[in-house]
């Protein structure tokens, strides 16, 4: 995301779990209360810029983030951009379910026909 979310807009705060897999069913709610760049050096001269969020969330508690994925630590999303993001989840799981159901229609086949091989050699 390019732009910089405001203050006082309302994120959800994910965390990156250690097999680099975020929990995508687990959020807490929350509100930006300050944004700023962090900036870190890099080996070949440039550095690298990103946006760092302090989220405070409904029971007090601050979290800092960063916006979409991390390696490490916590995230945030929209509610919008999660809703999307949960659409194409379904949609994405929605393809596999389909080819898995394809899958097994044609190993079905192949028991029936193997189960109608057996059957023929046993009635003769």
């Amino acid at each position: 995301m390019d732009k910089v979310l405001e203050n006082g807009k309302e994120v959800l705060l994910f965390h990156q779990t250690k097999g680099n897999v975020p929990d995508e069913l687990n959020f807490i709610k929350g509100t930006i209360v300050r944004s700023e760049k962090k900036e870190y050096p890099c080996l070949r001269g440039s550095s690298l810029t990103e946006q760092l969020y302090t989220i405070k969330d409904e029971e007090g508690n601050i979290y800092q983030a960063i916006y979409g994925n991390s390696i490490q630590g916590y995230f945030i999303r929209t509610i919008e951009d999660h809703l999307k993001y949960i659409r194409i989840a379904i949609k994405n799981n929605i393809q596999v379910i389909n080819s898995l159901n394809d899958y097994n229609d044609k190993l079905n086949n192949v028991a029936y026909y193997l189960l109608e091989q057996k059957e023929s050699k046993m009635s003769k």
